[in-house]
């Protein structure tokens, strides 16, 4: 009714499509295929209160939507200690940023902020056989830097066990992204403007070289800049025989290695989580808003630990050398009832990242156990060394509330129609024909 006057017929249509898409499509996708989804049975539409709480990891406080629809809202790949609790593996993009130097595509999806000492390594690299490394880069807050001082270190190593570092320098290598005259080095070369919404900033691209065709096998980089960050947009191998190409992923939040590339690009999450794993620390919150603050933190290793709330008595304990290996294997897995095996080297938790709904209850070895809230949303038991059963079952108290009222209900309508039917009989007695 809005729009009809404003836009045409194939328009009007195109956008009821999307509109169904999006608020009706996408929520229930889960349900629909019968693919489990992080706030459980409400499928994005009506959330729970902690998901709402959940959405700050992803999201800054006052873009998070009270309606828990959260992909819309997405307009870059959230932290990888995120998508490996969620179990995400795959993550699907467009191509929008990403670009095309000297006839090499650089992949620009992930970036890199490193300040001095810090590391960035790819998480996987194709075999390809290659004579340079190109690097697209810009410097925040390096104004004051001279040129040729040392910016960064890069680590290439091959398959015959060699290898060969490479000093970026600023002005030869990299610049200040917003290149202004105060700025006391020249300006690199311009890749590019590649920034989403920032036009102006600079992206710059350089070439090392080891001449000779090579197989790597790693590439590390370290920034080495006394002041501001050295930030890392993409990186190719190149073979510059031939002018073939491989792009990489460099990312500082997590290990990504690209699956497919063509109108989307798909990336494979290396460092995701199984759906119920064991940590060996946890630490107490007051509230989510409390765990919220404590899970942001960059320490927070959710692979290592788990944050429960309310806090229960026994927790702020570490194993600080867990004892053998965990072995964790989900053995029956339905909607109401879950069976994990579980054998632990050392003490610890396990986490199962399913929404924590009121009626979960738990038993370890047929023992009823406390369940807690674990990271915010999910599920954790504390378990001893050894090995265990346990089981998760619905078990709401308004299931039984609703069985105890409709067992009343049906003796009262038994005894109401064994009353009827006894008055019946007083007032019309059975006569015999005979």
């Amino acid at each position: 009714t809005i729009y009809d006057d404003q836009l045409s017929d194939d328009a009007l249509y195109n956008l009821l499509v999307a509109a169904k898409h999006r608020e009706v499509l996408s929520p229930n996708l889960p349900l629909a295929l019968s693919i489990p989804a992080v706030d459980g049975y409400d499928g994005g539409v009506l959330p729970l209160a902690r998901y709402v709480d959940l959405q700050g990891l992803f999201l800054p406080q006052n873009e998070v939507s009270l309606d828990g629809r959260l992909r819309e809202n997405l307009t870059e790949i959230p932290d990888g200690r995120w998508l490996s609790l969620f179990n995400v593996r795959f993550i699907i993009t467009d191509k929008v940023f990403d670009a095309w130097l000297d006839n090499v595509f650089y992949d620009l999806q992930f970036t890199s902020y490193l300040q001095s000492g810090d590391k960035v390594e790819t998480g996987h690299i194709p075999q390809f056989e290659s004579t340079a490394l190109g690097i697209v880069s810009y410097l925040e807050g390096a104004e004051g830097l001279v040129d040729g001082t040392p910016v960064g270190q890069v680590s290439v190593t091959f398959s015959d066990g060699s290898s060969h570092s490479f000093d970026m320098l600023v002005s030869r290598d990299t610049s200040e992204g917003i290149y202004e005259p105060l700025v006391a080095h020249s300006q690199a070369t311009v890749g590019g403007h590649f920034w989403p919404g920032q036009p102006e900033g600079n992206d710059y691209v350089t070439r090392l070289s080891w001449n000779d065709g090579r197989v790597p096998t790693s590439v590390e980089l370290e920034a080495t800049l006394g002041d501001g960050q050295l930030v890392i947009r993409g990186a190719s191998l190149i073979d510059e025989r031939t002018g073939s190409f491989q792009s990489l992923v460099l990312s500082d939040e997590g290990r990504f290695r690209l699956v497919h590339s063509g109108d989307v690009k798909v990336y494979e999450n290396l460092d995701v989580l199984e759906r119920a794993f064991v940590v060996h620390e946890a630490v107490g919150a007051s509230s989510p808003e409390d765990a919220l603050a404590q899970m942001t933190a960059s320490e927070f290793d959710p692979a290592r630990s788990v944050v429960l709330d309310p806090a229960p008595t026994a927790v702020n304990h570490r194993i600080e050398d867990p004892v053998g290996e965990d072995s964790v294997d989900i053995a029956d897995y339905g909607p109401e009832r879950v069976e994990v095996m579980v054998e632990l080297g050392s003490p610890g938790y396990l986490v199962f990242s399913d929404a924590m709904y009121p009626g979960w209850r738990a038993r370890v070895d047929g023992q009823e156990v406390e369940i807690w809230t674990a990271d915010i949303l999910f599920r954790a038991v504390q378990l001893e060394a050894g090995d265990h059963l346990v089981e998760f079952t619905f078990e709401p108290r308004s299931l039984r509330v609703g069985g105890v009222i409709s067992l009343s209900g049906l003796v009262a309508l038994t005894g109401l129609l064994t009353l009827f039917g006894y008055r019946d009989l007083r007032v019309h007695p059975q006569r015999s024909d005979q």
